[in-house]
């Protein structure tokens, strides 16, 4: 049985294409099969059968056999050179492999793969093995080739003067050293096994980028970019990026990445972007000449200022600007200077492409190289037109007016002085002519400032027309102009002037749609009777200026003494007056108002007083105008207003609702918000619009009739009485009256007073009913002293009336006794007191009746 099994081994292994042979356990060959002879060169008759034979595969080294063990281990068949060598075998399961080197086989030496295994006998005990070999010569000398390659790789790599990066779904699983030492990490494992997310300055950078990077290796196979990452510190960092990866099929499997710094790069290449930019954007013109003076270049400022393009002045030398206002000696010295100290600075002309000269600050660089010969001439220069331009007007402004152009108050000083000077030599006189416009804020409080300086534009041109030679026309500041007369024979001959100026404010001005009416106040002052120097003379000047508003405005006044003390009296009682809110010094009293038909009381007038503590009390005629020039009107019409309602709220609460007048100034309709302080003061006390009287003057009503309609109109809609005070005085213009939503006229006392005596005054009197009566307006007359002046009044129409017949102003308390008792008895009561009836005039608005 054993033979005919080993005659089966030995024709297995002998028709097997393999190298195959079998040894016992004795280490001695049983069988060589025919692949053997071929690829080892020795036949099966040198080695069946001897140990001997096994010289050729290892030379010099014997085989030392082994003790046999239990397990039967394959290694212990084997020479002990190669039980280290063995391993089990991973594609044949029991079997073991091993590979060795056989320098004296063949040409140079042979790799033989070796594959063993036991052959057991029925026991299961090991009596030999079979092995195989094969020539893996040609494969082993591939694999050095290539491990060859791979350290010549690995040694290109791990000194690569660029970083690189084996990346695969966006962590970095291999880099090489310069990779860490780019991005500051210390060694390559710092970055290995992190997501690339580090490298970036977010993570919104990081995710939009790696949009970008796939998109790229999909769609081209490869990826290259400039991109700022970020270093392990948080520095910026540029670098070229470009990847590529291992299988173009699947760009997502990994990817191999180059990256290089490029971030001096970047930073010269900005440095030279932005020396582009400067050079071309530039708001100075730039050129720059070779060592021979030819334009080699220049930017866009150079073109816009000289009109020249580069393709007309390149090549030429900046002799084609020269404006042949310089001679040869001022080019003879910019050499000499610019070749002595390497640069010239200056102010030159020069002409532009279209023939006009023009000045220009220049300066001019040599740029020489490191041998001290010149490169380059670099010139830089600005067009100071606008700079003289402006020179000339700041000169021109610190001695005139902006918006007129008129000489201003430093001037006018100037001129003054030269022209005293003349005069004390020549016995001539000066004047100082001060002109305000009247009611000039008014137009800007109503019709905004634009038109303001519209109006004062068109007031100095009809200076400018109205007065010639030598005389100045200056504006000092806001409405204030100031004219100065020379070579005046008397001050007499002053009259003509200002009859001039007079004469040229009469037309009314049309400006933006609005025809406004302009007139003026004029005030002289004459050298040397009235001063020698300039601001006295200037004072005394506006001095007389304010007489001329207090007759009435729109004439003129010579200053004499008299108005210094009035203008001292002035500035004593503005002073007292912006005191007066504050210590309690104002008070209102009130004159009943009574129904001539039924002689009963059914509202008071509200009326100013101011008692000073230190001092007498202060007549309204005295102390109101001060009050309106000043603007302390404001304040003090709210106190008035707040007042006014709180006393008609403690009549309410008393059982004795009468109707509350209250005289408005023009001031308090043009400058404030009167509506909305009458709806805050009725909110506060509660009282019903309809207890209250709004009085306003006829003249304030027609300085502004559309600015007074609008006012008006929101009073009426707010539920308030109006009425128009001293009716009669003003324009009492029928065309202009119907546009108001008007209540009440009121009969100016001066129309009452000999209203029984004068004819025309009852004509009046009489004219003014009847207005009122075709309007549907009721009428108030005021200053009735008398019962034949009553019993007229109201045999012609009069409703209405107050006076002395009546009441005297007087306290809130001392009206309330008059409010149930008939006006006769109240009128009685009231005359013994007082001793009978006396005239009080007022001036209207806050003043006494």
């Amino acid at each position: 049985m054993v033979e005919i099994l080993e005659t089966r081994v030995g024709e297995l292994v002998n028709g097997s294409p393999v190298a195959t042979f079998v040894i016992d356990n004795e280490h001695r060959v049983r069988y060589w099969n025919h692949a053997c002879e071929l690829m080892l060169g020795v036949s099966a008759d040198e080695m069946v059968g001897t140990t001997e034979q096994w010289r050729p595969f290892y030379a010099e080294r014997r085989p030392v056999m082994a003790d046999l063990v239990a397990s039967g281990c394959i290694e212990m068949l084997i020479p002990s050179y190669y039980a280290g060598k063995y391993r089990p075998s991973k594609s044949i399961p029991g079997s073991y492999e091993a590979e060795d080197f056989f320098p004296h086989l063949g040409e140079g030496g042979m790799w033989l793969h070796f594959t063993a295994a036991p052959i057991r006998n029925e026991r299961g005990c090991v009596i030999g093995a079979i092995e195989t070999l094969q020539d893996v010569t040609e494969r082993k000398e591939a694999e050095r080739r290539l491990q060859e390659l791979l350290d010549e790789q690995r040694v290109i790599f791990d000194n690569a003067h660029v970083g690189i990066a084996y990346i695969q779904d966006r962590v970095i699983l291999r880099c090489n050293p310069r990779m860490a030492e780019l991005f500051g990490y210390a060694e390559p494992q710092d970055l290995v096994g992190q997501k690339t997310a580090m490298l970036y300055p977010s993570n919104r950078d990081w995710r939009e980028n790696g949009i970008r990077l796939y998109h790229r290796l999909e769609a081209q196979g490869f990826s290259e970019d400039e991109v700022m990452l970020q270093r392990r510190d948080g520095q910026p960092i540029w670098c070229y990026r470009i990847g590529r990866p291992l299988d173009p099929q699947r760009p997502h499997g990994g990817s191999i990445w180059v990256y290089s710094d490029i971030d001096a790069q970047k930073r010269q290449q900005r440095q030279l972007e932005l020396a582009s930019t400067v050079f071309e954007n530039s708001s100075e013109a730039l050129m720059m000449c070779d060592a021979e003076n030819r334009i080699i270049s220049i930017n866009s400022a150079f073109t816009r200022i000289t009109g020249y393009g580069a393709e007309e002045v390149i090549g030429r030398t900046p002799a084609v600007l020269k404006s042949g206002r310089h001679d040869s000696d001022f080019y003879r010295q910019m050499w000499e200077i610019l070749l002595a100290e390497n640069r010239w600075e200056g102010e030159i002309w020069d002409r532009r492409k279209n023939g006009e000269i023009y000045p220009k600050r220049l300066s001019i660089s040599v740029v020489r190289d490191n041998a001290g010969r010149i490169a380059h001439f670099v010139g830089a220069f600005s067009d100071v037109t606008r700079r003289r331009q402006a020179e000339e007007r700041v000169r021109f402004l610190a001695r005139h007016d902006a918006l007129t152009g008129l000489p201003n108050r430093r001037l006018l000083r100037e001129r003054f002085a030269q022209a005293a000077e003349h005069a004390l030599h020549t016995g001539h006189h000066l004047a100082l002519l001060f002109l305000d416009l009247d009611h000039f804020k008014r137009v800007n409080d109503s019709l905004g400032h634009p038109v303001g300086d519209a109006l004062l534009i068109a007031v100095a041109d009809r200076l400018r027309h109205a007065l010639y030679g030598s005389d100045m026309i200056s504006r000092l500041g806001g409405d204030e102009f100031v004219i100065l007369l020379e070579h005046v024979p008397s001050p007499e001959d002053v009259v003509s002037v200002a009859r001039k100026i007079e004469a040229c404010m009469e037309a009314p001005v049309e400006i933006e749609g609005q025809v406004l009416s302009v007139g003026g106040s004029i005030g002289v002052a004459v050298f040397p009777g009235d001063g020698r120097d300039f601001d006295t003379l200037l004072q005394k000047a506006d001095t007389a200026m304010y007489h001329s508003k207090e007759c009435g405005r729109g004439t003129f006044s010579y200053f004499d003494e008299k108005m210094n003390a009035k203008a001292a009296e002035r500035l004593i009682l503005h002073g007292g007056l912006r005191q007066a809110l504050g210590r309690d010094e104002l008070s209102l009293v009130y004159q009943p108002q009574v129904n001539l038909r039924t002689g009963r009381v059914f509202g008071a007038e509200a009326l100013l007083r101011w008692t000073p503590r230190d001092g007498e009390p202060v007549s309204p005629s005295r102390f109101i105008p001060v009050a309106e020039e000043s603007g302390l009107i404001l304040p003090i019409g709210e106190y008035v207003i707040h007042e006014a309602f709180r006393q008609a709220r403690r009549w309410c609460d008393a059982g004795l609702p009468i109707q509350v007048s209250i005289n408005v100034s023009g001031i308090q309709i043009y400058r404030s918000d009167l509506v909305a302080t009458l709806a805050a003061v009725q909110r506060d006390t509660g009282v019903a619009p309809d207890l209250i009287e709004l009085e306003l003057t006829e003249s304030t009503l027609m300085e502004d009739v559309n600015a007074a309609r609008e006012v008006l109109d929101a009073l009426k809609r707010a539920g308030y009485g109006l009425a128009i005070d001293d009716f009669g005085t003003g324009y009492s213009s029928l065309a202009y009256l119907k546009r108001f939503p008007l209540n009440k006229l009121k009969i100016d006392r001066s129309f009452v007073t000999d209203v029984c005596s004068n004819a025309e005054d009852r004509a009046i009197a009489r004219a003014v009913i009847q207005i009122a009566r075709s309007l549907n307006h009721r009428v108030i007359a005021e200053g009735v002293e008398t019962v034949e002046q009553a019993a007229l009044l109201r045999r012609h129409g009069c409703n209405e009336a107050q006076g002395y017949l009546f009441g005297r102003p007087m306290a809130a308390d001392e009206l309330a006794g008059l409010l149930d008792a008939p006006a006769t008895a109240a009128r009685h009561h009231l005359e013994r007191r007082s001793g009978g009836a006396r005239r009080d005039r007022r001036r209207p608005g806050y003043a006494a009746n």
